[in-house]
């Protein structure tokens, strides 16, 4: 396996995040999920994403990952 190294931005997150679903609907218990994040890498498998993700309070079940 061959590492990478890859440089994020070291600012803060753009003012301007963008949407996001991550949080799927039937699991949340209580509160709205307003979410909305940036991403600033994604590799090409789609396993691995790195950026600023945020989200009004909620209340919500964690799946365990298959």
């Amino acid at each position: 396996m061959s590492a990478k190294c890859i440089r994020l931005p070291t600012d803060s997150p753009p003012s301007d995040l963008e949407p996001t679903d991550y949080i799927p609907p039937e699991t949340v218990q209580s509160g709205e999920p307003r979410e909305r994040g940036w991403s600033f890498y994604a590799d090409q498998t789609g396993q691995f994403d790195a950026g600023a993700w945020e989200c009004e309070p909620i209340k919500h079940v964690i799946e365990a990952a298959p």
